[in-house]
């Protein structure tokens, strides 16, 4: 556990481990969680202290892993994500995986990372202001991971909890049915505009001090550049969206379980088709889509 700043403290994840995550710990009048999945080590520095409330900032499993071991705590989450914290079916569907992967499937994606039904208590709403004595933040909703994704701004010190826009080199993640490219841009750009003088993520580097704009930026441009790799593969004449995930052009080489991975990928290109066929670039006939007329890789504005 690291201080950050005044009473504001990082559980840290020294890497990229799933289902795990960066969360903070605020010690004031109500103790807080933010997200609820560190590593053992850092939810045992937790022992012997009273927990009071945790928030939530979507219901992904490696972001409140550890709710249910804090039955007294109230736990806050956007409504939307409330299915996926209250059953094993709840969870899937929010996947597509209740229809995409058979029960052995099934019960292996919850089962391996310990998933444990927990329902939240009450809900979070953009512009919510939370106070646990000295401290207070306010919910920032930014959709695109998943519809219902939060952060948290502390104002007092200019400090913003993002969560899953995470500024990891691999960039933004939006593989789930209510995923969208275009909350996620503009999520990003919210972020911007905010100017945030710390920027503290679920997952990677941690903080960032300085730099977080064109970070920020960056991140955000992984999403053009791998809009444009799609309209490359449908020039080349890859019209579903199950042929274009096997190029693979967002992930370019699968993790183990690459089933799982390759329904990332696909869903992940379905967002960007169903953008380019808002922006009047792509049409989808009877699952095959296809570049609008004049549409090539060498005259795209898709920023």
């Amino acid at each position: 556990m690291k201080k950050l700043i005044n009473n504001i403290y990082l559980l840290e994840l020294p890497q990229f481990n799933y289902p795990f995550c960066n969360c903070l710990w605020i010690e004031d009048e109500i103790n807080c969680l933010m997200d609820s999945s560190p590593i053992d080590e850092e939810l045992a520095r937790l022992n012997g202290k009273k927990l009071d409330l945790i928030v939530n900032s979507h219901g992904h499993i490696d972001h409140n892993r550890s709710n249910y071991l804090f039955p007294e705590a109230k736990v806050l989450l956007h409504e939307s994500n409330f299915p996926l914290v209250e059953s094993r079916e709840g969870y899937l569907k929010a996947f597509g995986f209740d229809r995409l992967l058979d029960e052995s499937w099934q019960n292996y994606y919850l089962d391996a990372p310990g998933y444990q039904p927990r329902p939240a208590d009450g809900t979070l709403e953009d512009g919510q202001i939370i106070s646990l004595g000295s401290t207070v933040f306010q919910v920032l909703h930014l959709p695109g991971h998943i519809y219902g994704h939060c952060g948290f701004f502390f104002p007092d010190d200019g400090l913003v909890f993002t969560a899953d826009i995470d500024l990891n080199l691999f960039g933004p993640w939006y593989g789930n049915m209510t995923s969208d490219v275009d909350d996620f841009i503009n999520s990003i750009e919210r972020l911007i505009q905010m100017d945030p003088a710390i920027l503290v993520t679920g997952h990677g580097q941690k903080v960032y001090t300085s730099g977080i704009k064109p970070r920020l930026a960056a991140y955000r441009d992984t999403m053009y550049s791998r809009e444009e790799e799609i309209i490359k593969l449908l020039h080349r004449g890859k019209r579903t969206v199950s042929e274009i995930g096997a190029e693979k052009p967002i992930y370019r080489r699968f993790l183990e379980p690459d089933r799982i991975f390759y329904l990332y990928e696909c869903v992940m290109d379905w967002k960007h088709l169903q953008r380019l066929e808002r922006l009047g670039r792509v049409s989808c006939h009877n699952g095959k889509y296809h570049l609008n007329e004049g549409i090539r890789p060498s005259n795209l504005n898709l920023g």
